[in-house]
């Protein structure tokens, strides 16, 4: 069955058997029903598959009179930053994230340069699922010419106004942490950027705060690795050329360059640690708000609100559901425990180089012991956790009858937002079916006590009763 899925993470699906360009066709008329035409721009990864999606996309969008802006491969955020620097109608960024290499993705971005909100979205899917695939006889005749006026979208690596659009990206990410004082170090760092669209952003923002870089896979050329996330399982290359170049810290980011984790010398370390080291930054400095996260990100963020005495609110997953919410109560900070920070200070949306900035800026203002630098005296407060994930078939039309059998299992949970969690002193389980991929995630946390992998055999148990029943 072909593989698309609509969530508030966008469209994602395997290309050919979901995805093609009639589909992102469809996709982006679904977007202007909701938004309205004007002022769009498209940006990608670099994904083989990109420059076709690319131009179907502009087709339609000059076909329905709109103003197109070509960034070519950037960032997601970059993209973000230059729809709300523009004042834009809206953007799509054409990524699959960190979704393997056959798949790709349109990612639905508003005039606020946050992406589509969850009831934005639900009405594009509406439009969607409404829409015949195939369009009355003039209106193919006004595609076809609209494509032959859009040829070079999706031609280059970076365009001209893309070159811009990250110097305004660079700019925002340098206001918000101590150039002279990073500069001064004189660090050197090793950057994954797994051949997808990070080093665009990257090399810039890290020339300006005088970081000699070593890359690894820099080239934005879309030859991902099988599985391009920056998780702990994916970092072993990366610690081991830290520890070659004598680097001080490493950097992987995912295609899109939306998420980031690092490493230390010799210590591969979790992509959990990213968003509470880098609000821990931000707190540090006596600045005070509310901290956002997600339902899956690691009681690390609850230590920091805790011990900082500001709230802490947690959304179901999903960046569109944390920058909402962030929105809402004026955050000081948030993000996503995947790698994803968000700095409102540079715009509501995840952002590499947003982390990227804070975490060289820690490790630089912390005084450092023998063998320990700035990041590693940050953690060492920190309470022991251990994370563990698991990802399971997802029970096609089950999913009621499985979290039944976990009620009844585990008892009742403390929040249904999003899936179910829940929650018990130190240890806590998260059970949703992914917005991103066709498979259930678990995910559990505890305090080192091993409760975790418990709960997670319970959740396999459970899932293996209902597949044999």
């Amino acid at each position: 069955m072909p593989t698309l899925i609509l969530s508030v993470s966008g469209a994602r699906g395997l290309v050919g058997d979901g995805l093609d360009e009639a589909v992102a066709g469809r996709l982006t008329r679904a977007f202007l029903a909701t938004v309205g035409p004007g002022h769009m721009l498209i940006a990608r990864d670099s994904r083989a598959s990109g420059p076709a999606l690319a131009r179907a996309v502009a087709a339609e969008l000059v076909a329905a009179g709109c103003e197109v802006g070509d960034l070519g491969i950037v960032p997601t955020p970059t993209a973000q930053v230059a729809v709300e620097a523009r004042a834009a109608r809206g953007g799509l960024v054409i990524t699959a994230s960190h979704n393997p290499p056959e798949w790709n993705a349109l990612k639905f971005v508003s005039s606020t340069g946050r992406f589509l909100d969850p009831e934005q979205m639900a009405r594009l899917k509406a439009h969607f699922a409404g829409e015949e695939e195939t369009r009355g006889a003039a209106s193919q005749t006004d595609t076809v010419g609209a494509a032959n006026s859009t040829d070079t979208v999706g031609a280059s690596v970076i365009t001209p106004d893309g070159s811009v659009a990250v110097a305004e990206h660079v700019t925002r990410i340098l206001e918000t942490v101590d150039v002279p004082r990073i500069r001064a170090a004189g660090l050197k760092v090793v950057v994954d950027a797994v051949h997808g669209a990070g080093r665009p952003l990257l090399e810039p923002l890290l020339a300006a705060l005088g970081v000699t870089v070593v890359w690894i896979r820099g080239e934005p050329n879309g030859a991902l690795p099988a599985h391009p996330e920056p998780c702990a399982e994916n970092l072993g290359p990366l610690s081991s050329k830290v520890a070659a170049e004598d680097a001080v810290l490493g950097f992987a980011v995912d295609p899109d360059a939306d998420r980031c984790a690092f490493v230390l010398p010799g210590e591969p370390l979790s992509e959990e640690w990213t968003l509470p080291l880098a609000a821990w930054n931000r707190l540090r400095r006596g600045d005070r708000g509310p901290l956002v996260t997600n339902l899956s990100s690691s009681s690390w963020m609850d230590y920091l609100a805790a011990t900082h005495d500001v709230p802490l609110m947690r959304t179901p997953v999903g960046e569109a559901h944390v920058t909402a919410a962030m929105d809402r109560s004026s955050a000081l900070f948030g993000g996503e425990g995947n790698g994803g920070v968000i700095d409102p200070r540079v715009h509501l949306g995840r952002d590499s180089g947003v982390a990227v900035a804070a975490l060289l800026e820690l490790e630089t203002s912390l005084p450092a012991g023998q063998n320990t630098g700035g990041l590693r005296a940050a953690m060492q407060p920190f309470p022991t956790r251990s994370m563990r994930k698991r990802k399971l078939p997802l029970p096609e039309g089950r999913l009621e009858d499985l979290f039944a059998r976990l009620r009844d299992a585990l008892g009742t949970p403390a929040n249904e937002e999003d899936g179910l969690r829940w929650l018990r002193d130190a240890t806590w389980l998260h059970v949703r079916p992914s917005g991103t991929e066709s498979i259930l995630r678990a995910v559990a946390e505890d305090a080192g006590d091993g409760t975790a992998d418990a709960l997670l055999d319970e959740v396999e148990r459970a899932a293996g009763s209902l597949a044999d029943s």
